[in-house]
């Protein structure tokens, strides 16, 4: 009873230190345009129509597609970063179907292709700290550049905007949440607490000390304890995790400020249980979150 008394102490004291710890600012020129495209509308599911859409970041290009809530209000917005998994779903597609069933109560998705989604991004990993940094970087300026396309999306209101993202995604969308505070609502899916040490993953290199050290501002706990999300912040998180440990979930957890909520499942790192409950729990738990009228004060109604 004495450690476990220590060591919730420990956390509570680790907070405030947490939060003061120094972080990249992942500045941008948002006054340089977007640029996008749009494809030919289809129809996602009954009712549904989505689209695909690039649009630009400082010299990248970022591709995806946009899924349209139904009606002609205003909608609340959702971003939505993928993970590295099956080869199937490491793309946009992974939340299609979350997507689909948000349309329909009047949620406007922006679904991205990550740099993940490449197959030959991960084995680049590891050669060149330098490179990797700047790369990290840069992802987290994608991540912003999105948040404005999704704003500028019709209908979509720029007060009612959430993030759902899993694994990498998870990731690199709780350092958005740290920097960016647009974001209303989170919904994390099995992250892990080092960007260094994920890129890492089962690879040797001869300078692996040296490497982590660089990429030591990317340790994602001081981002956690950054996370400002008025409507709360949701993990989805499994015991039976091959890739991240309960400790390393719940260190990250515990960073976060309130309001949050965590949901421990006992399936894959996938986080399917084949049944579609995991999907309902957090699009549920999202509608409750970004499909709050906006204030009637700014005339939307």
């Amino acid at each position: 009873m004495i450690r476990l008394l220590a060591f919730l102490a420990l956390l509570a004291a680790s907070g405030p230190a947490l939060a003061q710890t120094p972080i990249p600012k992942f500045d941008y020129d948002a006054a340089k345009p977007l640029s996008p495209t749009f494809g030919a509308g289809h129809t996602l599911a009954p009712g549904i129509r989505a689209y695909a859409i690039t649009f630009h970041s400082e010299d990248r290009i970022i591709t995806g597609e946009v899924v349209e809530g139904v009606g002609e209000h205003w909608h609340g917005g959702l971003l939505c970063v993928h993970w590295l998994g099956d080869a199937k779903t490491t793309n946009h597609t992974e939340f299609e179907a979350d997507a689909a069933i948000l349309a329909q109560v009047g949620v406007t998705s922006l679904l991205i292709d990550a740099p993940w989604s490449d197959p030959h991004w991960f084995p680049a990993l590891g050669k060149s700290a330098d490179a990797d940094i700047a790369f990290s970087r840069g992802e987290v300026v994608d991540l912003r550049r999105s948040l404005d396309m999704l704003e500028q999306l019709p209908n979509v209101d720029p007060d009612r905007i959430g993030v759902l993202a899993h694994d990498f995604g998870a990731m690199f969308a709780m350092m958005l949440g740290a920097v960016d505070h647009r974001p209303k609502a989170f919904v994390l899916m099995a992250p892990n607490d080092s960007l260094g040490g994920w890129y890492l993953w089962e690879k040797t290199i001869p300078d692996r000390d040296a490497y982590l050290a660089k990429l030591a501002p990317f340790q994602m706990a001081p981002y956690a304890a950054r996370l400002a999300a008025p409507g709360g912040v949701m993990f989805q998180v499994t015991d039976h995790d091959d890739y991240v440990t309960k400790a390393q979930t719940q260190a990250l957890y515990d960073a976060v400020p309130d309001p949050k909520f965590i949901s421990w499942f006992h399936i894959s790192h996938a986080l399917d249980d084949g049944y579609g409950s995991t999907a309902s729990d957090r699009d549920t738990w999202l509608e409750g979150r970004i499909l709050e009228p906006p204030d009637r004060r700014f005339g939307r109604f």
